[in-house]
C-alpha cells in the first residue's frame, strides 16, 4: 500500500495516535505524517503509506493555513488552553488592537520553542524536560508569517484570525506574541488546520469515514498517488529503459530526458520513467540522479 491520505485529525488526538490508529485499521506497517499537530488541534495531516513515507519531510515544505481562536485575559505555561496560568490581564482590546499587533508579525520573524513541544535542546525533547520539571533556555527558531487576518470577535476578548504561514510556525506562540505586542496576555484557545500544501480540509476525510471505507472495500477512493505531495517540484520525464540506472543510482545524461518542465541546475525535481513516478532527484551537471527511491519494480515492468 503507498499513497497518501488526507486525514481531518480530531482534536484531544496527537498525530502519533492518528498514525497508530490507521496501522491497525489499514495493515500497514510504514506510516508516516507530514507535519505535527498539537494535541487540542483538529485539521488537515497528510498521512504517508508504504514508500510514499520518503517524502514526508518534502511535503511540509509548502504553506500552510490556520483558523484559530485567540483569549486574550491569561497566559498559559503551554501557550494553549490546556496549561496552567501564567498571568492575568483585564484590558478589554479592540478588534483594530489585535489585527495590528498580530500585522507586526507578518514577514521572517523568530519565535522561541515553546517548552511543551517537540524541539530537542542536548537531544531531549522539550516536552519531556518540561514534565520532569526542569528549565531551560528554548532555541530561537527562524519562521514565516505570509497573511493574517482577524476575523471578528467571539465573546469578550476572543477572535477569531487566520494565518497563512511557513513550516516550523507555532500559532499559539504567535498568539502568545500578539498579547504581549498588545499589552494584555494572551493564549491560543482553538485551532484547526485548513491546509498543508496541496492537502486541504475540502478533500480530507475523518477516520470515522476510513474506518466506513474499510469495510465497504472503498479504501482506494481516500489514497492518492505519492507524487501528489510534490507537485509544486519541476518534473523531468526519462524513457523507461533508463530504469536499470535509475534504481542503481547511477546519473542519466540530461539528453536522454522525453518531456517534463524547466528545471534549474542543482534543483530538486520529480523524476518519471514515462508516466510511472520514479521518485525525487537533482538535476546536476547535466545529469538526472535518483535521491529518494519511490518506484517499486513489484509494481510491474516500466519498460
Amino acid at each position: 500500500m503507498n499513497g497518501i491520505i488526507n486525514v481531518i485529525k480530531p482534536p484531544n488526538m496527537t498525530s502519533q495516535d492518528v498514525v497508530s490508529y490507521l496501522r491497525g485499521l489499514l495493515g500497514e506497517r510504514r506510516i508516516g505524517h507530514g507535519g505535527t499537530l498539537d494535541p487540542g488541534a483538529a485539521g488537515v495531516l497528510p498521512v504517508f503509506l508504504g514508500r510514499a513515507t520518503r517524502l514526508c519531510d518534502y511535503s511540509i515544505q509548502g504553506d500552510k493555513e490556520y483558523l484559530g481562536e485567540i483569549s486574550f485575559g491569561v497566559s498559559t505555561d503551554t501557550q494553549d488552553s490546556y496549561g496552567n496560568p501564567l498571568e492575568y490581564g483585564s484590558k478589554r482590546v479592540t478588534h483594530r488592537e489585535v489585527e495590528d499587533a498580530f500585522c507586526r508579525f507578518r514577514g521572517e520573524i523568530f519565535q522561541r520553542a515553546p517548552m511543551y513541544s517537540a524541539v530537542k535542546v542536548g537531544g531531549q525533547k522539550l516536552y519531556r524536560i518540561a514534565y520532569s520539571g526542569k528549565e531551560v533556555e528554548t532555541p530561537l527558531r527562524r519562521a514565516v508569517v505570509y497573511e493574517t487576518q482577524v476575523l471578528r470577535r467571539m465573546v469578550e476578548n476572543r477572535f477569531l484570525f487566520r494565518v497563512r504561514c511557513g513550516k516550523g510556525t507555532y500559532i499559539r506562540t504567535l498568539c502568545q506574541d500578539v498579547g504581549q505586542a498588545v499589552g494584555c496576555p494572551a493564549h491560543l484557545s482553538l485551532l484547526l488546520r485548513t491546509r498543508v500544501g496541496i492537502f486541504g480540509l475540502e478533500t480530507g476525510c475523518t477516520l470515522d469515514e476510513l474506518r466506513r471505507w474499510k469495510e465497504e472495500n472503498r479504501l482506494s477512493e481516500a489514497i492518492r498517488p505519492a507524487d501528489a505531495a510534490v507537485s509544486h517540484l519541476p518534473r523531468l520525464v526519462l524513457p523507461g529503459t533508463c530504469w536499470g540506472q535509475v534504481k542503481n543510482g547511477a546519473g542519466v545524461p540530461a539528453s536522454r530526458l522525453c518531456g517534463g518542465d524547466a528545471a534549474e541546475e542543482g534543483a530538486l525535481v520529480r523524476i518519471y520513467l514515462e508516466e510511472h513516478f520514479a521518485g525525487l532527484g537533482y538535476l546536476t551537471q547535466g545529469q538526472v540522479k535518483i535521491h529518494k527511491l519511490i518506484w517499486e519494480e513489484s509494481h510491474g515492468s516500466i519498460q
